[in-house]
C-alpha cells in the first residue's frame, strides 16, 4: 500500500452578521469509514503521544483526531506526528498573550505562537511522516495540502471539504431571523444539520482556494517570525536591504506589521504580504516611487492588486533616526496614507519594530 494522506478540516465557524460565531456540529463519517478499513498498517496521527495526560486548557485537541485515534489504536501501530514540546513552548506563550497589554510586545507574541503552531508544527508533521515508512497518515488539511505541494511523488493526498456548507449557513440565518428570544435562538440552532464533509483526491478537488490561502500564510509567518527575532524577512540571503519602512501607520495599527525592505539594485520590495516590483528613486531627502505585488501571500488578507504610487513629503525624525515621510496611494480606493522610510541599519530595524503608530504619527504632523 502506498502512502494515503488524509487532510481534515479540524473546525469550521460559522459567523452571524460577521461576528457572531454559531458552532455546528460535524460529520466526518466517510473519513471513519476509511480509517476503519485500516488493519495492521502503520498510521500517523496529527497528536502527540499520551495526550489523553496533557491538561493543556489554552490549547483544545479537536475531537475527530480523538476519535481517530480510538477506531485505529487497536488494529494499526499508532505513529504520533505532533511535537510535545512545541505544544508546551505554545501553552506558556499563549499564556504570557493573554497577561500581555502591550500591543507592540501582544503582537510579537501572536506572531511566535503562529510561527510555532503552524510553521514548525508543520515542518514536524512533514519531517515524521517522510521518516516513519507509513501506510496512511490523517492530518491537518493545510499541512496535507502543503506536502502535496513539496513532495507530490512520496504519497496520494485527500482532503475534505464540507459538502452542505450553504444549506447550514442558510438555516443559521433563518434561526436568528425567526428567534424572538435568546433560549428560541439555542433551540433553532440545536436543531441545525451536521455540515457533512466529502473526501476527494487533492488533484481533482472542486475548490483550491482555501487551501491555497491557508498554505500561502506559513512563509508570510516565517518572515514575520525571522524580522522581530533576527532583524530581517530573510536572513539567510547575504544582500541587506538599502532602505526599510513601514506603511501602517494609522492610530489602530502599528508599524511592526506594515514593515517593509527595499532592495534598489534588484528593484525589489519585501514585507509580510508578498514581493512588489520597484520603479522609481529613493536618496537621502526624497522618494518617489510605485511597487506592483507579484508574488502575494494571504496573510492579513494579503497584498493591494493595483500599482501603489509613493511619495516624500518631508524629513522625519525618530530619536536617532533620521529619514522620509510620505503618503501612498493608488489609482483606486487608496486615496493617501502615511509611509515612513530610513536607510537600513540594524539599529533602525530595532527602533522601528519597538515604535507605536502614535509616536510616529507624533513625529510626522
Amino acid at each position: 500500500m502506498s502512502l494515503e494522506i488524509y487532510g481534515i478540516v479540524e473546525k469550521t465557524t460559522f459567523y452571524r452578521l460577521g461576528i457572531i460565531p454559531v458552532e455546528v456540529k460535524r460529520d466526518h463519517s466517510e473519513l471513519i469509514s476509511r480509517a476503519s478499513q485500516l488493519k495492521g498498517k502503520r498510521v500517523g496521527l496529527e497528536l502527540i503521544e499520551n495526550f489523553e495526560n496533557v491538561e493543556v486548557p489554552e490549547i483544545t485537541i479537536p475531537e475527530i483526531y480523538k476519535n481517530l485515534h480510538e477506531n485505529l489504536k487497536s488494529k494499526n501501530e499508532i505513529v504520533f506526528l505532533d511535537d510535545r514540546e512545541l505544544y508546551e513552548k505554545c501553552q506558556g506563550l499563549l499564556r504570557r498573550y493573554d497577561s500581555e497589554r502591550n500591543v507592540i510586545e501582544k503582537f510579537k507574541l501572536h506572531i511566535e505562537i503562529d510561527y510555532i503552531s503552524l510553521c514548525k508544527r508543520n515542518e514536524e508533521i512533514i519531517r515524521k511522516i517522510n521518516q516513519n515508512d507509513l501506510d496512511a497518515a490523517f492530518i491537518g488539511g493545510a499541512h496535507a495540502y502543503d506536502f502535496h505541494k513539496k513532495h507530490k511523488d512520496k504519497g496520494r493526498v485527500f482532503l475534505e471539504v464540507p459538502s452542505n456548507l450553504e444549506e447550514v449557513a442558510e438555516k443559521i440565518d433563518r434561526a436568528f431571523l425567526t428567534a424572538i428570544d435568546d433560549q428560541m435562538l439555542d433551540d433553532l440552532l440545536d436543531l441545525l444539520p451536521s455540515l457533512v464533509y466529502r473526501i476527494y483526491d487533492v488533484e481533482e478537488l472542486p475548490e483550491k482556494q482555501e487551501f491555497e490561502e491557508e498554505v500561502s500564510k506559513f512563509p508570510a509567518i516565517e518572515r514575520l517570525y525571522n524580522l522581530i527575532s533576527k532583524g530581517r524577512f530573510e536572513p539567510e540571503i547575504e544582500k541587506k536591504p538599502d532602505y526599510i519602512g513601514s506603511w501602517s501607520l494609522s492610530i489602530l495599527d502599528i508599524p511592526l506589521r506594515g514593515f517593509f525592505e527595499v532592495y534598489l539594485d534588484e528593484q525589489l520590495i519585501k514585507d509580510c504580504v508578498g514581493d512588489a516590483r520597484f520603479d522609481g528613486k529613493i536618496d537621502e531627502k526624497n522618494a518617489r516611487f510605485s511597487k506592483k505585488y507579484f508574488k502575494s501571500f494571504s496573510l492579513f488578507g494579503g497584498p493591494i492588486k493595483e500599482e501603489i504610487y509613493y511619495e516624500s513629503l518631508s524629513p522625519i525624525k525618530i530619536g536617532s533616526l533620521r529619514g522620509i515621510a510620505g503618503i501612498y496611494h493608488t489609482k483606486g480606493r487608496i486615496k493617501g496614507r502615511p509611509f515612513i522610510l530610513f536607510r537600513y541599519s540594524e539599529e533602525g530595524v530595532q527602533k522601528l519594530l519597538n515604535l507605536s503608530s502614535e509616536d510616529v504619527c507624533k513625529s510626522i504632523f
